[in-house]
Parts: structure tokens; C-alpha cells; sequence
């Protein structure tokens, strides 16, 4: 995410207005966020919450986001007993609503989807 960030920043100066884009994250305290980032040049700009989700345990780690589907999964380390899995739908506006979870062995610190005939068929974790 840093090497994207200092693109980004990078690529900033070049543009005569501002730039904005929406960011997704994950925070250990449990919450997911969606940020508006607006780049007014390539040194300032402001960071805004723009929304906040629950449902992915209590340490989430990994986000990852299907453009074609406008689906994520979040992955959740948490080392104490089982983690979670959890899939939302993410709106237009980057406004994210569960739509399943389940559990998993937990300190899944990375996940991936892969196989089946949509290359989604199962989940691969790293602990």
C-alpha cells in the first residue's frame, strides 16, 4: 500500500486539480473503514471517514476487494480461538454491508480466493 500511496502522491503534482479516490481499510480494533482521500497537491490533501462496518472478528488484517463483483473479503487474525472470514458488497458510494461470514482456524493474517470456475471456489490462508 505504500509503494501505491507514493504514486499517488507522486503523481499529484502533476494534476491542475484536485484528485480524490476512496480507500478501503481494515483496522486491528475491529472496524472496516472506507476514506475519502482528496489530493488537493502532492504534498496536502485531507482524509475523511466516509464510512465504517463491523463483522470481521476482532483483528482484521486482510482486505480483498472483487471490481467485477464489487465483493470483499476480510480476513481476521485473531490468535484467540477461531478468526473469521467475512464478505460484504461494496455500493458506488464505497459503503460496505456484510453479507456472510464463517469461521476459520484463526491468525489468518492473508487470504486469497482461487479455483473453481470462477477462480473464487475456495479460500487459501496464511497463519
Amino acid at each position: 500500500m505504500v509503494q501505491l500511496t507514493s504514486v499517488l502522491l507522486s503523481g499529484a503534482a502533476l494534476l491542475p486539480q484536485a484528485y480524490a479516490a476512496k480507500l478501503l481499510v481494515s483496522h486491528f480494533s475491529g472496524p472496516l473503514y472506507t476514506l475519502d482521500l482528496t489530493l488537493s497537491s502532492a504534498t496536502s490533501g485531507s482524509l475523511k471517514i466516509s464510512s465504517t462496518a463491523g463483522g470481521c472478528g476482532n483483528i482484521p488484517t486482510w482486505l480483498t476487494l472483487d471490481k467485477l463483483t464489487n465483493t470483499v473479503w476480510c480476513f481476521d487474525e485473531d490468535w484467540n480461538g477461531s478468526g473469521v472470514i467475512s464478505q460484504y458488497t461494496i455500493n458506488d458510494a464505497g459503503v460496505l454491508t456484510l453479507t456472510g461470514s464463517g469461521a476459520t482456524p484463526g491468525n489468518s493474517v492473508y487470504g486469497a480466493l482461487y479455483g473453481g470456475p470462477d477462480g473464487k471456489g475456495f479460500v487459501a490462508t496464511s497463519e
